[in-house]
């Protein structure tokens, strides 16, 4: 079994990150019969039965050399750490070496667990927006197959200046960069101005359809969470039945 330091020093690695406690997780060791490995340690999250790190203590030492500049060797763990959530995948598996690169891939896992949590009340959202106006759009029979005409669109491009002004008011109370909030600010009038132009391109059916996306679009952007939660009535209020 492993030492009462190592779990110590554990304990220490998820209490240095400031979005979690200890408390937030149990640690448990186990001897275990699986080839080449005696000491199983599992820290799970206590609010996720998903989310864990295992780490594997192999039966004996591996040997390395010490640096890249001699072929002196060294003798340490080479230990499996299977963990969920992955960088990409649910469960994933990597190889470390020793308690310090336990150590430095624990820090490494809380810090996706943290993306994942906030992960899900955004993608919560966005299912909820995408469903609304995925509905809104099936329902857009009244509106005609034709053209804006020239009144029509000077009346968009105004509601489309007012939608970029709130988007930019919303993305300056971001407490953002300055090289980031000018970079998602360009990043912002080029979609409005892409909007615009299709005034000329699409019919009336299309552009809405095509303004659904985007709303979309912005609605998978955390920064944009609060402002289109409904996005349902922006879209309305371009149709011109609701805000």
């Amino acid at each position: 079994m492993v030492r009462e330091k190592f779990i110590r020093l554990l304990n220490d690695t998820i209490d240095k990150n400031p979005k979690f406690s200890f408390a937030d997780f149990t640690i448990e060791q186990k001897k275990t019969s699986k080839s080449r490995v005696q000491t199983i340690v599992r820290i799970q999250y206590n609010y996720n039965e998903r989310y864990f790190l295992i780490i594997n203590i192999p039966d004996e030492r591996s040997s390395f050399k010490k640096n890249d500049y001699s072929d002196e060797k060294t003798l340490d763990y080479q230990i499996e750490c299977e963990y969920s959530p992955g960088d990409i995948e649910i469960n994933e598996n990597i190889y470390v070496r020793g308690t310090e690169g336990i150590l430095e891939h624990l820090s490494y896992w809380l810090e996706i667990v943290w993306d994942e949590l906030m992960a899900i009340p955004v993608n919560r959202e966005f299912k909820n927006l995408k469903s609304t106006i995925d509905d809104l759009i099936g329902q857009m029979n009244n509106v005609p197959n034709e053209d804006f005409s020239t009144e029509e669109r000077k009346d968009f491009e105004g509601k489309l200046n007012d939608l970029e002004k709130k988007f930019k008011k919303n993305l300056e109370l971001q407490e953002l960069e300055k090289s980031e909030l000018e970079n998602k600010l360009d990043i912002l009038h080029s979609e409005i101005d892409g909007l615009k132009q299709t005034l000329k391109v699409l019919n009336k059916k299309n552009w809405f359809r095509s303004f659904g996306g985007k709303i979309l679009s912005w609605g998978a952007k955390p920064e944009n969470q609060k402002m289109i939660s409904d996005g349902a009535k922006i879209v309305k209020g371009f149709i011109g039945n609701g805000e």
